[in-house]
């Protein structure tokens, strides 16, 4: 399992949201790129990257920063917020980024999701992003009024082999993760599971590495790191 250290960008700012409330804003640096670098230089294997702003406007929003930021370091790293159309994808991915994560999109318009999965193969991932099961789009303030486990069932049959499932009610709280929420995801879906929302100690690292073996590869932190309740360098040696 590997640890990816979250970098969320609004007004071209590192934030954190609680619960992905826009209201609920704790900005941490001006910096960006310094911040990526600082993840590098701490053993990080690869980024995981949203833009805010692009969620809620629909369109890519902090292009440029992902740019400089994938062009200064060199481990892989992977993007969402506000991807809604293969020009999109294309341009992000030919930023350096290894992986486009579709949220939205992926829920509403299924077949700009055969087409990308089609043209884009494995550098397409989704994230299902729920709140009490159900999924939220739009940035998370629209409810797509499925549950996650049924829209990953279907998007399975399209041809979607990696997801990023995020708790909502744990984003952001630092009171640890969903435990049996996420392991009902991963036991009842057949994809390759990335694990983000509430992750704030080294128990529930070694919680989640225990589902390993049923499909899920990663976990994202975020505030955590940044309020330095975790260490980096500690989450990662936990993760092995």
């Amino acid at each position: 399992m590997i640890i990816l250290p979250a970098i969320d960008l609004r007004h071209g700012k590192v934030v954190r949201l609680l619960k992905g409330d826009f209201n609920k804003e704790t900005q941490y640096s001006d910096h960006p790129v310094e911040i990526a670098i600082k993840w590098v230089n701490q053993g990080a294997k690869m980024l995981h990257v949203v833009d805010l702003d692009g969620a809620l406007e629909g369109k890519p929003s902090n292009l440029s920063i992902i740019k400089e930021i994938a062009s200064v370091i060199d481990i892989p790293i992977e993007v969402g917020g506000g991807i809604r159309n293969l020009d999109d994808i294309s341009a992000v991915l030919d930023s350096k980024v290894k992986r486009v994560i579709l949220s939205t999109a992926a829920c509403e318009n299924q077949e700009l999701l055969k087409k990308a999965i089609a043209s884009f193969g494995e550098a397409i991932a989704v994230g299902i992003d729920a709140e009490n099961g159900v999924v939220k789009t739009m940035g998370w303030v629209q409810s797509a009024q499925i549950d996650a486990i049924t829209l990953t069932l279907e998007l399975q049959k399209i041809g979607i082999k990696r997801v990023i499932y995020t708790n909502i009610e744990a984003d952001g709280t630092l009171l640890g993760v969903k435990f049996e929420n996420i392991k009902d995801f991963v036991e009842k879906t057949d994809v390759l599971v990335t694990a983000s929302g509430g992750v704030s100690t080294i128990e529930d690292i070694k919680q989640l590495k225990t589902l390993e073996d049923q499909g899920l590869q990663a976990a994202i932190i975020g505030k955590a790191l940044y309020d330095n309740r975790l260490d980096l360098k500690e989450a990662i040696e936990a993760a092995k």
